[in-house]
């Protein structure tokens, strides 16, 4: 399957051009980015850049898709006044080929036994500061998140007649399909308490420098969300231990920092909302196995690598969901321990 990605030297060419950063001096260097894009760091005469190479499957999804890329670089700028975080110098299109252009950062990325509380306790404090940060100005209105479409597993199981993986989905489905309904349910119990977020910060989308200051990036997936529900997902993104295994201690600590900053009317309203947020707590984990699924099929993807990741991805995805499902008790006892200390 040949690549869809358009990254020749003189496709770079053309972007340093067309954004006046100069000249390129060497090939451009193919780095670690996530694993949707293609990143790359580009060296010229003025300084280093990073050019994010969006996944042209998903730019062809329709208008809505750069629309929100140029909302969730706006949420990044005014976010940046408030936050150490890093918004694009420019996303545009050249040859078909739409990208997301940066300065370059020099930083690492620190998971599981190298974050300490420290760590931890900086980005809950940053992830309240998003959160009472003023995006009014760019009058957003969220007509979206309770109008997601749910995977339709049914409909998946029927394409993936020949797939390794089918007897598992299979296996799953009733359970996929409870899952659903409470999706349903609890997203539009929660709708009405949305705001504008990171949407995706996990300890990938945090870049160290050498002194440990943080800079948040990856904004792409920045929108819509209820703020308890954005606290559940984050801290159990930084609670982690070697392996992936939760770490109670640490998304206590991530959840108490947040919490410590909230008036009382906000922890009632945490409460009333927690199995509905506990609920949506799946929903990461669903869509990204849909997404997985799409991807091995050949439905969404840019090429055989894409594809390869992608049925990697679903045994993951299915062992996630189990043990999402085992920690709903444990993290509904440490959120009510936490509030009515």
């Amino acid at each position: 399957m040949e690549t869809k990605y358009k990254n020749s030297y003189n496709f770079f060419k053309k972007l340093c051009a067309s954004n006046n950063i100069g000249v390129l001096l060497r090939e451009p260097v193919s780095v670690t980015g996530g694993e949707m894009h293609r990143m790359y760091c580009i060296e010229t005469d003025k300084g280093c850049f990073a050019v994010k190479l969006l996944n042209p499957d998903i730019m062809a999804r329709g208008g809505y898709v750069k629309d929100n890329y140029i909302n969730s670089e706006n949420i990044a700028r005014l976010c940046s006044k408030n936050i150490p975080a890093l918004p694009a110098i420019n996303f545009a299109e050249i040859d078909g080929q739409f990208y997301l252009l940066f300065n370059w950062v020099n930083g690492k990325t620190l998971f599981d036994d190298d974050l300490n509380e420290v760590n931890i306790k900086l980005i809950a404090g940053y992830l309240r500061r998003i959160h009472e940060t003023d995006l009014s100005e760019l009058g957003l209105i969220d007509d979206y998140t309770d109008k997601q479409a749910l995977p339709d597993w049914e409909n998946m199981l029927n394409k993936a007649e020949h797939a390794v993986w089918r007897d598992k989905l299979a296996s799953k489905i009733d359970e996929l399909m409870d899952i659903n309904k409470r999706l349903e349910a609890s997203s539009k119990a929660l709708f009405k308490n949305t705001l504008l977020s990171h949407h995706d910060l996990e300890p990938k989308n945090v870049l160290w420098t050498d002194d440990m200051k943080p800079i948040i990036i990856d904004w792409e997936a920045a929108g819509f969300i209820n703020p308890y529900v954005d606290v559940l997902e984050t801290g159990m993104y930084w609670s982690k231990d070697k392996g992936g295994k939760f770490n109670k201690l640490k998304f206590t600590a991530f959840v108490s920092e947040y919490i410590k900053g909230l008036e009382a009317d906000k922890k009632v309203e945490f409460k009333d909302s927690l199995e509905d947020v506990l609920n949506m707590g799946y929903a990461s984990f669903t869509g990204w196995l849909e997404y997985s699924m799409k991807r091995s099929l050949g439905i969404e993807c840019a090429d055989k690598t894409e594809q390869d990741m992608g049925t990697r991805h679903i045994w993951h995805t299915f062992d996630s969901i189990d043990n999402y499902t085992e920690l709903i008790t444990v993290l509904r006892d440490i959120i009510h321990s936490i509030l009515f200390h």
